[in-house]
């Protein structure tokens, strides 16, 4: 832990990965990568798949195709075989425990779970857990001086950093982010993509969904982008902001003195379970 690393060998290979719920593709052929400390974007309209193949890379949602996490398939392992692999996830909603502190958070994070486990508390049940992972994370996103304090005392933008540090006290390979700026001001989202670089370099991978334009753009290495569950584009931020289609089916244009489509808005009301909001909006 500690040691910065540069970005280069695949991470995460994810190969034709799709996720059906009845006669729905909700993911449909996706195949990306994330390079070790690589930072990768996922951007799409509402409803286009995107918490729904974090769910399936994390293996919450059965799916096709195949998952490769640093050489490793583990295409047919259970979410907790994941996790003990090196995944760890963020979700829409928070979900910190609100009567601990940041510390605690964290240090619940931190404990790998098992049958050692287990029988450990039964026979010590006052054990110490290594904390060192857990203040490295911390330090990581910048919340030193915040471990003492419960979740509700903080701004939304501490809190959001909170749940990261709780995924990375796990000591993971790769970090999902499941739209992080969800509700931060620029200024919060500003900061978050500056401790998602502290991240990466560290040496861990993370993919990030989010509709934050400035952050994914101003952050991202790499950006995939999918509409109807199949990507449609992927390249250089750059690549991605000049890219007709992706213009066309997201990130919108003026045709004539017609407005600008808003982001996150795509045309046809197109309902995807397990997609973030729960469909498209028109």
């Amino acid at each position: 832990m500690g040691e910065a690393v540069a970005s280069g060998n695949v991470l995460l290979d994810a190969r034709e990965l799709t996720v059906r719920f009845g006669g729905v593709r909700a993911v449909d052929a996706l195949s990306l990568q994330v390079p070790a400390a690589g930072l990768v974007g996922l951007i799409g309209p509402n409803g286009a798949g995107k918490t729904t193949t974090i769910d399936a890379l994390s293996g919450f949602v059965p799916h096709d195709g195949r998952v490769l996490l640093d050489g490793a398939d583990l295409t047919h392992l259970p979410a907790h075989a994941r996790a003990s692999a090196g995944f760890a996830r963020t979700f829409q909603s928070l979900e910190l425990f609100d009567d601990l502190t940041v510390l605690e958070n964290c240090l619940v994070a931190a404990e790998q779970p098992g049958f050692l486990a287990t029988a450990a508390d039964a026979v010590r049940p006052g054990r110490r857990v290594d904390v060192d992972a857990v203040w490295w994370a911390l330090g990581v996103v910048g919340l030193e001086a915040e471990a003492g304090r419960y979740p509700l005392e903080l701004p939304l933008g501490l809190r959001k950093l909170v749940a990261v540090a709780r995924a990375l006290a796990g000591q993971p390979k790769l970090v999902l982010l499941d739209e992080p700026a969800a509700g931060l001001d620029s200024g919060e989202s500003l900061v978050l993509g500056q401790r998602l670089r502290d991240v990466v370099g560290h040496g861990i991978g993370v993919l990030l969904v989010d509709h934050d334009m400035g952050l994914v753009l101003g952050t991202c290495d790499r950006v995939y982008v999918l509409d109807f569950g199949r990507v449609i584009a992927s390249g250089t931020p750059l690549e991605i902001r000049n890219d007709p289609s992706v213009i066309d089916a997201y990130l919108g244009q003026t045709h004539g003195p017609g407005p600008t489509r808003p982001v996150g808005r795509s045309p046809g009301p197109v309902a995807v379970p397990g997609d973030g909001a729960g469909g498209r909006t028109p």
